[in-house]
């Protein structure tokens, strides 16, 4: 499941634009709702208690805030804050929503507020419907105790909300997306920092809960071409928590890049490979299924 909403975030932003529905009527009826379960638990928003807001001074980010509160004694509410959704799709949430597409999720019941930490795949929401009034989709997040060691499972989670006076406006950016699988297990960036040394030059630094990753050009890079690492490309790993790291210095190509598309905005490709351990113990890393859809942009305060 995790591959499959990762793989259709990135055939969503390979298509700039697609999924934009501005037909304000949309499919089927729209009633205000917004329900879930709580560690199995129903939980059901009042209908006067829901909201969806946005942020005018971040039109680049397009930040959404859908809330819902169940009142009559419990107040137990939950939130989505979402970035770079332009339409329908599949996103991740535990990401960072001044980066990435996708976002946060969050429940209350005071005194304890549970929120996605920033693993990269602490959860999705599904957006059928985004029109210029009316926003609907689905979904599921793990989120822990901010002040505590707790966990709570949302699931089932959904929502179909008319706002007459019209939605936030559409970002006017794109988010990135970064994945690979590291020793065949998935891995997620929740961040991804991104910028042009040169024309045809590029540094990344992105990060998750578990891993840290920096990918630098050092050569002109042009599409349609597989460059090497170490040779062409230098990539350094670190795993958060310990001192394992693992880093191609010198010698022959351990491993490959492939730039699909490289223009001023944005870089596509994908990458493969086995990385030197040179902290920590000797075992290199594989890395396969590598993939990075990444958009050089400003980062946006919210």
């Amino acid at each position: 499941m995790k591959r499959i909403f990762i793989a259709v975030l990135l055939l969503s932003l390979f298509a700039p634009g697609c999924g934009d529905d501005d037909d304000p009527s949309g499919p089927g009826p729209a009633t205000n709702e917004m329900s879930a379960n709580v560690d199995g638990q129903s939980w059901q928003a009042d209908q006067s208690a829901i909201t969806v807001q946005g942020n005018a001074n971040s039109p680049f980010l397009g930040t959404l805030s859908i809330a819902g509160t169940e009142l009559g004694g419990t107040n137990e509410n939950i939130t989505l804050v979402l970035s770079f959704v332009s339409g329908p799709g599949t996103y991740p949430l535990g990401v960072n929503i001044l980066t990435n597409a996708g976002g946060t999720g969050a429940y209350t019941q005071a005194p304890s507020t549970f929120i996605t930490t920033l693993t990269g795949e602490a959860g999705v929401v599904t957006i059928t419907t985004r029109t210029n009034t009316r926003i609907a989709g689905t979904f599921s997040f793990e989120a822990t105790e901010i002040s505590g060691p707790g966990t709570v499972n949302v699931t089932n989670g959904k929502f179909d909300i008319t706002v007459e006076g019209g939605l936030p406006a559409l970002p006017t950016g794109s988010g990135s997306v970064m994945s690979a699988n590291l020793d065949g297990d998935f891995w997620n960036a929740s961040t991804i920092l991104s910028n042009r040394q040169s024309a045809n030059q590029f540094n990344l630094v992105v990060t998750n809960t578990e891993y840290s990753m920096t990918m630098t050009s050092v050569v002109d890079i042009l599409a349609g071409n597989i460059y090497g690492i170490p040779g062409q490309i230098q990539l350094t790993i670190n795993r958060f928590g310990t001192i394992d790291s693992w880093q191609a210095q010198a010698g022959p190509n351990v491993a490959t890049v492939s730039i699909i598309e490289s223009t001023e905005g944005q870089l596509v490709g994908s990458f493969s490979g086995s990385i030197p351990q040179i902290s920590g113990g000797t075992t290199a890393l594989a890395i396969s299924d590598g993939q990075f859809n990444v958009f050089f942009q400003p980062v946006e305060g919210n």
